[in-house]
């Protein structure tokens, strides 16, 4: 990867993008992923991750993202960050994997289940390497 682009924390022209897209006239749902997991060769998305504040729930674009994604056999993981501040918090981190919800009122909530931590970054990588290597697509 460019040392440029992996120096990046976040682009100004893709939150113009999609608050211009939030006003759009007309109710057009959409919603981003913060994270996909690719494996390089053969080419493919392993795993999918969204951040959450502790206690945040999926909104209904999301349940209906995860859920289209779920049915296509790749998991969803989201990952819970613990810390002081918004910018400087992802001091520890908890993954759950999103099983399942129902996106339409009234919304119960959707499915997860604990897989690891909280645990340092660092720990983090680690569970990376080892999901990749138990799901690496041959």
């Amino acid at each position: 990867m460019d040392e440029d682009k992996r120096k990046l924390i976040g682009s100004k022209r893709r939150d113009l993008f999609k608050q211009r897209h939030k006003s759009l006239a007309g109710g057009f749902y959409a919603c981003d992923l913060d994270f996909v997991w690719i494996q390089r060769r053969p080419p493919c998305i392993l795993a999918v991750l969204d951040s959450k504040r502790p206690g945040e729930r999926p909104t209904f674009s999301e349940v209906i993202t995860y859920n289209s994604l779920l049915a296509l056999g790749i998991p969803v993981f989201l990952v819970e960050y613990v810390g002081d501040s918004e910018v400087e918090g992802l001091d520890r981190l908890t993954v759950f994997r999103y099983l399942g919800g129902d996106p339409y009122p009234p919304q119960s909530p959707s499915q997860s289940e604990h897989v690891a931590g909280p645990f340092s970054w660092e720990e983090f990588g680690k569970w990376q390497a080892s999901f990749r290597e138990q799901h690496q697509q041959a």
